[in-house]
């Protein structure tokens, strides 16, 4: 490293806390795609198809892999948390809309 540069190790990343980090997220996904599955066992109030499986799986998918994105491009731990926050909220009004259909 250049003389004169700050010897920090906030930029960098690193791999265990990563890995632990996704697969504490992909648990996360199963648990949420496990749940209905197991409540239509015990209520006939709970009646998912496969396609809302499916539906379920892509959002839940594409919400993790946008947090991927931000949580390896932003550097600002406040901005990736507003954005973490805002991806959630964005996803979880996506899913009330798509069990009720409030919006459409």
């Amino acid at each position: 490293m250049p003389r004169g540069w700050p010897q920090t190790t906030a930029g960098i990343r690193s791999p265990v806390r990563d890995a632990r980090r996704r697969w504490i997220t992909a648990s996360a996904i199963c648990v949420l795609l496990i749940m209905p599955l197991v409540a239509m066992q015990f209520t006939r109030e709970v009646n998912w198809t496969a396609s809302d499986f499916g539906a379920a799986a892509v959002l839940l998918l594409l919400c993790t892999l946008t947090y991927e994105l931000l949580v390896r491009r932003i550097a600002k731990r406040r901005l990736r948390r507003t954005c973490t926050l805002c991806l959630l909220a964005g996803s979880l009004l996506l899913w009330a809309n798509g069990a009720v259909g409030v919006f459409v």
